[in-house]
């Protein structure tokens, strides 16, 4: 672990895989050393925001001197042990005095620690522990105080309708200094040490929290620890590399992915994934439909895409039932929503076509014919509504997992905002090929062949489709307006501020869509209409654009127009103000984003064109020394995780090992940066400085292991054999360790080692499989 206090910022939370979690009564901690308020060693939560903040720590007193800051340590804190629900701190608050300290989320409203105090000098000494509870209520109430119950003398207070009420073993007196606290007296001989347990629990009443916290301190927590060191082997990756922080994030990226799956309520028991679990989270079912009862699913596909990519091929049991977890909303026409309304229903845009892909990929670590076949048809149907339509598009930004392309965004000024439904975009034909892709090699497992025939069909048409958005001059994959086919630059035709009918004689050099921005610098803009008059290529055309009030973000309302037109003879406009003007352009559908890199995914290019592009174009106009970032030329731009593991991953699928690399590299420098930096992870980064960007310890901003691993040369990591892909030549030297086996990769030989002693050495630059004993 990194010996770095300023770096021991983690959150602590009960996991599903060992206890039954709460959702309405969820009480998330986190942990953090020295960079809080007031510096010292700080558990803290807000208990789901019923409360500003409670904050609990000790403080080391001897000789008249106090310590609660861990820079004034003799020795600072050092992260020893680090679990999803369970962490060890040890430090020296002072020369010669040990201490220990353990934390554990053991249940939903509960959080229970063991302290240790040593004596490691040569003369007896005498010295002063004292836990420390801030509470800091919404509301007008009391925070924590000492309170006697029974003999027990405990601190505890209100707030909202909770009861927290910490408890300490030994016999501790009320503080007598100004913050509520209790405290211990001890002398150690040389070499003795004391050990004292807590807990604080915070439920319906405060008799109900006592008994839960003078409970909890009984805990037997050599068996809890035992239990989970054994899982830790068998489900988790631990890097060994000349970059402690790397592999202590790359670690911490496990364990935050277990931290976000959660249970909905029985009997359906949905496994689903949070967005983010944080302290400052609110608690609530909010995940569960009350009409439908079904799981309205927190986190974006995306999310859970990059989550397999982490949780893959330790995990393949949690990621197979989050995939029937999304099954389970399908509706009755096979269209699997991607969200629920407020009132239950089913929204009409689907989730993103990647499930059929993630269920592949788990079948290859978890063979299970039975599942596969349950799920194939649903996985079939599902695909079947995305392809309704001729020229399938997106509905809704969120679908697009990049919803701040300037091509459709409209979050700030120079963002364009075409209507996304208008868009003909090569990377979403390129998903739905890759679904295919992915049922198709179901169906030869399956031995199934009613669908084959469909699916290679299916293959053939959108790979041609995608191919049709190729420029050649550019390079690139383009996109297109979905009715003309065409790619045409965005190029202004009129601005008009004044109400009224004005006559206009614009040409168009081929049938274009038109793209309206109303301009309203006011606070609350009053609406707007505008009435086009023109004609097309099947004659007379007439279309009404209204902007309303909700329309607007920052002073900008846009619209798209319907139709294709060749000319604009005539406008009306109404409800603009002095200052306020209408701009009619010509909708452009050039903007180059890191989307258009998804027919790689796919496996639609040649290698050739391959090369070309990343040649031309990703290296050049997307990477940075942070990662890709989402737009081209954009240094100032957001790294994506979700996009970085998805492109690398894809060039490691076409054999481009080296860019793969390159990519991930340079990814992984960023976000170890910015966490070295903020002690969190974001959800995306910028690329010019690290900055975090977006919500602090979200899913999506976790990096992808399964595609590192591959990177380093460890293509297919399972319990029993390990695919070889040649040697580590492109990144640094790394060991990694999963159950039995230690992987030593150099860029002169791979190594394997297992616990029994056996060991391989492979030093040749071929693909070797090796069948573990």
């Amino acid at each position: 672990m990194k010996n770095d206090p300023m770096m021991i910022y983690r959150t602590l939370a009960t996991d599903v895989r060992r206890t039954r979690i709460d959702l309405t009564k969820d009480q998330v901690w986190e942990f953090c050393a020295a960079d809080c308020e007031p510096p010292a060693l700080i558990v803290q939560t807000t208990y789901g925001l019923q409360c500003k903040g409670m904050h609990l720590y000790p403080r080391f007193r001897m000789k008249g001197t106090t310590i609660t800051d861990p820079r004034t340590f003799a020795q600072e804190p050092q992260l020893v042990r680090r679990f999803s629900d369970l962490l060890t701190v040890k430090c020296s608050p002072f020369a010669n005095i040990d201490a220990e300290l353990d934390y554990w989320v053991p249940s939903s409203q509960t959080l229970c620690g063991r302290t240790r105090i040593a004596n490691s000098g040569s003369s007896s000494v005498t010295l002063t522990l004292e836990w420390v509870a801030l509470l800091y209520p919404m509301e007008k109430r009391e925070g924590m105080s000492s309170t006697p119950m029974g003999v027990n003398t405990v601190l505890s207070g209100t707030m909202g309708s909770l009861f927290p009420v910490f408890f300490l073993t030994g016999g501790p007196q009320a503080s007598t200094r100004s913050l509520p606290g209790l405290e211990l007296e001890m002398t150690l001989a040389p070499g003795a040490e004391r050990k004292v347990s807590w807990a604080i629990a915070a439920l319906e009443s405060a008799e109900a929290s006592f008994t839960q916290a003078r409970q909890s301190t009984a805990l037997s927590w050599e068996n809890e620890i035992l239990k989970r060191e054994m899982e830790e082997k068998r489900r988790y990756f631990h890097f060994r590399s000349e970059d402690p922080v790397l592999d202590d994030l790359l670690y911490e990226t496990q364990l935050k992915s277990h931290q976000c799956l959660l249970r909905g309520p029985q009997p359906e028991s949905h496994l689903f994934l949070l967005s983010r679990r944080q302290a400052d989270a609110p608690l609530g079912d909010f995940t569960i439909s009350p009409v439908t009862r079904q799981t309205n699913m927190p986190s974006s596909l995306y999310d859970f895409w990059l989550t397999s990519r982490i949780l893959l091929p330790v995990e393949p049991e949690s990621i197979r039932e989050v995939v029937q977890t999304y099954l389970d909303t399908q509706t009755p026409d096979g269209a699997i929503p991607l969200g629920n309304k407020p009132d239950g229903s089913p929204t009409r845009a689907m989730i993103p076509p990647l499930l059929a892909g993630i269920a592949r990929d788990v079948y290859r670590y978890l063979p299970d014919q039975e599942w596969l076949l349950q799920v194939f048809s649903p996985l079939v149907d599902a695909l079947k509504c995305w392809l309704k339509p001729e020229t399938p598009t997106w509905e809704n930004l969120l679908q697009t997992g990049l919803d701040s392309s300037p091509l459709y965004a409209q979050w700030k000024e120079s963002d364009q905002g075409v209507d996304i439904q208008t868009v003909d975009a090569p990377g979403l034909h390129a998903l739905l090929a890759h679904e295919c892709q992915a049922l198709l090699q179901m169906s030869e497992w399956l031995g199934e062949t009613e669908q084959r025939p469909w699916l290679e069909q299916q293959i053939e048409r959108l790979k041609a489709h995608v191919l049709a958005c190729w420029d050649e001059d550019k390079a690139a994959f383009c996109y297109q307006d979905v009715a003309s086919g065409e790619s045409p630059q965005a190029r202004l035709l009129h601005s008009e501020s004044r109400n009224g009918s004005h006559p206009l004689k614009i040409k168009c050099d081929a049938p274009r869509r038109l793209q309206v921005r109303c301009l309203k610098p006011e606070g609350f803009p009053e609406p707007a209409k505008l009435i086009l008059h023109g004609s097309g290529p099947n004659g007379p055309l007439t279309e009404e654009m209204h902007f309303s009030r909700h329309k607007f973000r920052e002073g900008i309302a846009r619209a798209t127009s319907t139709q294709l037109y060749l000319t604009l003879e005539r406008i009306e406009v109404e409800g603009l103000k002095k200052g306020e003007k209408l701009e009619i352009a010509q909708a452009g559908y050039t903007t180059q984003d890191i989307s258009l890199f998804l027919p790689l995914w796919a496996g639609l290019v040649s290698p050739e064109k391959t090369q070309r592009m990343i040649d031309g174009h990703l290296l050049p106009h997307f990477l940075t020394t942070n990662g890709l970032t989402a737009i081209e030329s954009d240094s100032e731009g957001t790294v994506m995780p979700f996009w970085n593991t998805i492109i690398a991953e894809s060039l490691l699928r076409m054999g481009f090992r080296q860019t793969a690399s390159q990519i991930m590299l340079a990814f992984l420098h960023g976000i170890r940066n910015s966490w070295l930096e903020n002690h969190e992870n974001h959800r995306y980064l910028r690329a010019s400085d690290n900055a975090g960007l977006g919500e602090h310890d979200a899913l999506a901003g976790l990096p992808g292991v399964l595609p590192y691993l591959q990177c380093l040369g460890l293509e297919q990591p399972q319990t029993d054999e390990i695919l070889i892909a040649g040697l580590n030549e492109f990144c640094p030297a790394n060991t990694v360790q999963y159950g039995k086996v230690g992987i030593t990769l150099n860029a002169d030989a791979t190594q394997i080692s297992t616990l029994n002693g056996s060991k391989i050495e492979i030093r040749d630059a071929d693909r070797h499989k090796i069948v573990l004993p």
